[in-house]
């Protein structure tokens, strides 16, 4: 997963075995002056995004990896 502040989302995308990702669309888009500052995953496995916009975080409720 990336955090692509600019374009307003987080992508994600298959790490392949070789290191490389293919099919790269967007998991979350978010709306405002700014996207996504920052993330990390939780205990539950969960994506957790901040952002600047409204100094925000967000828990993504859709479990990554299952």
């Amino acid at each position: 997963m990336v955090a692509v502040t600019r374009g307003h989302a987080v992508w994600r995308g298959p790490l392949l075995p070789e290191g490389s990702v293919s099919k790269v669309g967007a998991f979350r888009t978010f709306f405002g002056t700014s996207g996504p500052d920052g993330m990390t995953i939780d205990a539950d496995n969960r994506v957790v995004v901040a952002t600047v916009y409204k100094q925000s975080i967000t828990c993504l409720k859709q479990a990554i990896g299952r």
